[in-house]
């Protein structure tokens, strides 16, 4: 591992503190699992951006009519 320094603010830190005593962890740890997490979900990419470009991918996808849907479920 390598150590960083990053600024929080007070409420930030404090909010820290409470996160981190309540799950008995580091504030390190948190932060490192925090980080994780969002790093994953970076990597995943934007949820909206790979709806739309999935837009228009079954072009002749044959959608059934709503009253099709709604007798399904008689």
């Amino acid at each position: 591992m390598r150590r960083t320094q990053v600024y929080l603010t007070d409420e930030q830190i404090e909010a820290l503190h409470r996160t981190a005593a309540r799950r008995r962890l580091s504030m390190a740890e948190l932060i490192r699992q925090a980080l994780d997490t969002f790093l994953k979900r970076e990597a995943a990419g934007d949820p909206e951006q790979l709806l739309d470009s999935t837009l228009g991918s079954l072009p002749d996808l044959e959608v059934p009519s709503r009253s099709e849907w709604n007798r399904a479920l008689a």
